[in-house]
């Protein structure tokens, strides 16, 4: 493709159409992504974690991630107090979907890199 920029001269083009990709987090810690007293506090439970990926994926998402909690903020919310672990998580997960990506996040600082490398899977994208 050709166009004209304002002093006259022809400047070729090349047209790069990508795809918009979506993900989404998944709410394996206690009260999700919501720090709030009035939130509905709920326990995460790989049942729910299960049936929302599946339903990105028959929605057409591309992602779910799993995040990663060591600890939590304890207080009267018990804000990420219990967590499902995000390796063990997307795992599990990975038996039951057939399309949608899994990732897992992890905390470099925490965890050996060479360890986490090992860890993970080849990439088939």
């Amino acid at each position: 493709m050709n166009v004209k920029s304002q002093s006259g001269i022809g400047i070729a083009m090349t047209e790069h159409r990508r795809r918009l990709e979506i993900g989404v987090f998944l709410p394996n810690a206690k009260n999700g992504f919501a720090l709030s007293s009035n939130a509905v506090a709920y326990t995460p439970s790989y049942e729910e974690n299960l049936a929302i990926t599946l339903l990105a994926e028959e929605v057409g998402i591309d992602y779910v991630f799993s995040m990663l909690k060591w600890r939590g903020f304890g207080g009267a919310t018990q804000f990420w107090d219990a967590a499902l672990d995000s390796f063990t998580l997307t795992t599990a997960l990975a038996a039951v979907t057939k399309r949608v990506r899994l990732i897992a996040t992890v905390n470099p600082l925490l965890s050996n890199p060479a360890v986490m490398a090992k860890m993970s899977p080849p990439s088939i994208a």
